[in-house]
């Protein structure tokens, strides 16, 4: 399912790429560029918001899976120690069992 969404936003980025051709200038505070087509400031916008989103969580994944790791490891040590000897058994008395 995820492989198809990647799939139908590439042809559409691919689309908006080839339909939009047209030169732009981009103003941002005092930066000035000129003649910048407009395909290129939108794959640029869109990989920008890519980065500032997916990195972050990228690391919330990451943190998240090495936290599961650590406790999945814990519950295992925790099954494999033996339990702490307690204290000897008394033998057991059975009524009847010819204990007089």
């Amino acid at each position: 399912m995820r492989l198809l969404a990647v799939a139908i936003i590439a042809v559409l980025v691919a689309v908006f790429t080839l339909q939009n051709t047209q030169a732009v200038t981009v103003t941002l505070v005092a930066w000035r560029i000129a003649e910048v087509p407009l395909a290129a400031v939108a794959l640029s916008a869109f990989a920008l918001g890519a980065a500032l989103v997916g990195v972050p969580l990228w690391i919330a994944r990451w943190r998240l899976r090495r936290i599961a790791r650590w406790r999945l490891r814990s519950r295992l040590r925790a099954r494999e120690t033996p339990p702490a000897p307690g204290p000897p058994a008394a033998p057991s008395r059975r009524p009847g069992a010819g204990n007089s």
